[in-house]
């Protein structure tokens, strides 16, 4: 087990790097197409209620203000994690 812990590890921060790589334009770009898909999804569009992270746009994650805006405006209920 201590070695697949190592391995996420490793890999996290692989994409941390690679996304702290992407310019503004990039990262906004690719947010937009991920979360136009997401929205495109049945399993969204009939859901009485949706997970989603808050987005640490520092850490160049998909930005996911829009999503959770719509989410929250379309009245259903917004499951956020809480971290530490």
């Amino acid at each position: 087990m201590p070695e697949l812990r190592k391995q996420k590890s490793d890999l996290r921060k692989q994409v941390l790097s690679q996304r702290q790589k992407l310019d503004f334009n990039a990262w906004q770009e690719k947010s937009e197409k991920i979360t136009k898909k997401v929205r495109q999804l049945t399993e969204f569009q009939n859901a009485n209620a949706v997970h989603c992270y808050v987005s640490m746009n520092d850490r160049n994650e998909v930005a996911t203000d829009s999503l959770i805006d719509d989410v929250l405006n379309s009245g259903r209920q917004l499951i956020v994690p809480v971290t530490n």
